[in-house]
């Protein structure tokens, strides 16, 4: 038990403005984590999204290479047919247009020959 000397109405006030006080940062606490959690759902959606559509991309990859009429021989899968190969999965994202899958083209090119090389 607490004894409190002198006034103990301003005590008694001064405990009850200290609760409130509490009162208010825990509310703000759980706001702020509240907060958090919604932004981290959103971007565990969002990332799930993204691998998904990423899984996808290398299956339509996968299957223009070695499957179906157009199947090749692994041995025959050159740096050129790789590159068409990524280019025509990602033209089916929509609003590409054929100049930017051009220069997607001229920018892979160089790094599929430099793996091509390294093999």
């Amino acid at each position: 038990m607490v004894f409190l000397r002198g006034n103990n109405t301003q005590h008694v006030k001064m405990l009850a403005k200290i609760q409130n006080q509490q009162n208010d940062l825990i509310a703000i606490q759980r706001g702020f984590t509240s907060i958090l959690k919604n932004i981290k759902e959103k971007m565990n959606t969002g990332m799930k999204r993204s691998q998904k559509m990423t899984a996808e991309i290398f299956e339509q990859i996968r299957n223009n290479l070695s499957r179906g009429k157009g199947a090749l021989p692994y041995r025959l899968i050159t740096a050129e047919k790789m590159v068409d190969s990524v280019i025509a999965a990602m033209g089916n994202i929509g609003g590409a247009t054929q100049e930017m899958k051009d220069d997607l083209h001229k920018a892979l090119m160089p790094f599929f020959l430099l793996a091509a090389k390294k093999k």
